[in-house]
C-alpha cells in the first residue's frame, strides 16, 4: 500500500536558470574621446569581472562600429576594435535606438550604455541601464563625472575622477 502511495508523488524540480548575459554598448561620438574613452577602458574591465565572477556571458559592442559585431572576449584584437570605433559626428539617438532594439540585444538579461549624458537619457527610457561619462575642463587637473543609473526611477551613483596629467593620459 505505502509503495502505491509514492508512485502518485512526484519529486519537485527546480527549473534550469536562464543563462544570464549582459549586453555594453559603447559611445564613440566625439564627447568620449580623450578622458572618456580611459573611463570606458576601465569599465569594460570591471564588468568583464563581473561577468566572471557571477558565472555570466559578456558581450560588447561599439554603436558607431559599422559592422554591429558584438565582442566576447577581451584581448588586443577586440579592445582596438573599441578604440577604433569613433566617430567625429555626435551618435544620434535614432542609431541608438537601432542597436537597442537588435534581437540580441533585446534577449539579453541585462543591457548597459557607457556614453554620453544625453544618450543615457535615452537608454534608461529604453529600459537599458547607463553610465554616462562627462569631461570636465576647468584650470587644474582634468576630471571626469561618471554617473550610473540602473534604471529611469533608480537614483543615481555619482563620481569624480582626476586623470593624470596630460603626457600620462596620452601614453594610456
Amino acid at each position: 500500500l505505502l509503495s502505491k502511495e509514492q508512485s502518485y508523488y512526484k519529486l519537485a524540480r527546480k527549473p534550469e536558470a536562464a543563462a544570464k548575459e549582459t549586453i555594453v554598448l559603447f559611445d564613440g561620438g566625439p564627447s568620449q574621446l580623450g578622458g572618456p574613452r580611459i573611463a570606458q577602458l576601465a569599465l569594460l574591465v570591471i564588468l568583464d569581472e563581473r561577468a566572471q565572477r557571477s558565472r555570466s556571458a559578456l558581450r560588447w559592442g561599439c554603436i558607431q562600429d559599422p559592422s554591429q559585431d558584438l565582442h566576447d572576449t577581451l584581448s588586443k584584437v577586440s579592445i582596438g576594435a573599441l578604440l577604433s570605433a569613433t566617430s567625429l559626428t555626435p551618435t544620434s539617438t535614432n542609431s541608438l535606438k537601432k542597436r537597442l532594439s537588435q534581437p540580441e540585444v533585446l534577449a539579453a538579461s541585462e543591457s548597459w550604455l557607457i556614453g554620453s549624458e544625453e544618450l543615457c537619457n535615452e537608454a534608461l527610457v529604453s529600459h537599458t541601464s547607463c553610465v554616462s561619462i562627462t569631461e570636465k575642463v576647468s584650470p587644474g587637473p582634468l576630471t571626469l563625472h561618471l554617473t550610473a543609473r540602473a534604471s529611469i526611477n533608480a537614483r543615481p551613483k555619482e563620481v569624480q575622477l582626476e586623470l593624470p596629467s596630460g603626457p600620462t593620459c596620452v601614453r594610456i
